[in-house]
């Protein structure tokens, strides 16, 4: 019988030891994890005061909802680039307007 009650023990003790060992293992993935969600949620947070920003710059309302950060970007592309074909073309008709204007004036010191 104490044979019996030693070895139960004995088994008692090393499911304690490899439960102590597992949990100790889990402690530190979860400090890993934690560290990565925090980072995560800073660059998060970052990023969303940087559309914010570019929303500001651009004159453009922030949606109410909170969609799709990836639409949003899309969106803020599309803007983007409207704004510089409008810029392109506003100094395509510049400059052909001051060409008009020296061919006028060219014509008329004749």
């Amino acid at each position: 019988m104490a044979s019996s009650l030693r070895a139960d023990l004995g088994v008692t003790v090393t499911r304690r030891l490899e439960a102590e060992s597992i949990s100790v293992g889990l402690g530190t993935e979860l400090a890993m994890v934690w560290g990565t969600l925090r980072v995560e949620s800073d660059e998060h947070d970052l990023l969303c005061i940087t559309v914010g920003v570019v929303f500001n710059d651009l004159g453009v309302a922030r949606p109410e909802e909170t969609g799709s950060l990836v639409a949003h970007a899309v969106d803020i592309m599309a803007r983007v680039c409207q704004v510089e074909d409008n810029a392109f073309h506003a100094g395509i008709t510049q400059a052909f307007a001051m060409a008009v204007l020296i061919m006028i004036g060219k014509l008329t010191w004749r």
